[in-house]
């Protein structure tokens, strides 16, 4: 019952914050998107790595992107503060359904991205909330049971999970792209 009441007030709210827009949904890939939007839970350096080498890949192929990281603690640790080019919302940024408050995330939200790329392997209520409110045109995130935000989703199993997603993105987006372009030729 309180979480059937909880997800209609949240539903509402995020209405609210950031109304929905009508946005035509298409299959991107690195050689069609011109910006990137991508999402990720900070964890360790590993993560940062991995992320770091993936921008430098879709900037290699002159994509824009613009990464928001989430952090599930009140503060950012004083050593995730100096990561270059992130933006960063933590719990401190959010209300108590886990909606973000405007700002950080509002900007993100409302960019028209072409491709934005859910790297979290953890399901986080902000991170879910920024998927749907999102005015992008083609979501990918990793397989979970976040039914229907995302256009694409990949499967991921064993260590190092978002280096693997991501280069199974690297892989099959294209692969994905070029199928969708077959079938709607025919």
């Amino acid at each position: 019952m309180l979480r059937k009441v909880r997800s209609n007030i949240t539903r509402r709210k995020l209405h609210k914050k950031f109304p929905p827009k009508s946005v035509e949904r298409k299959i991107f890939d690195f050689e069609t998107a011109s910006t990137a939007g991508i999402l990720y839970h900070v964890s360790d350096s590993e993560t940062e790595l991995a992320l770091n080498e993936f921008t430098a890949f879709l900037k290699q192929r002159n994509i824009s992107v613009t990464t928001l990281g989430y952090f599930h603690g009140k503060n950012l640790p004083q050593d995730i503060k100096t990561w270059k080019d992130i933006r960063f919302i933590t719990r401190k940024d959010c209300d108590w359904l886990r909606i973000p408050n405007p700002g950080v995330a509002r900007d993100f939200v409302e960019k028209e991205f072409d491709l934005l790329i859910n790297c979290s392997m953890r399901r986080f209520r902000v991170l879910d909330h920024l998927v749907q409110c999102s005015a992008a045109a083609c979501k990918i995130g990793p397989d979970s049971s976040s039914t229907g935000l995302f256009d694409i989703t990949i499967r991921v199993s064993g260590d190092n999970q978002v280096r693997f997603f991501l280069e199974n993105l690297k892989r099959y987006l294209p692969l994905i792209n070029r199928q969708c372009t077959l079938t709607q030729a025919e």
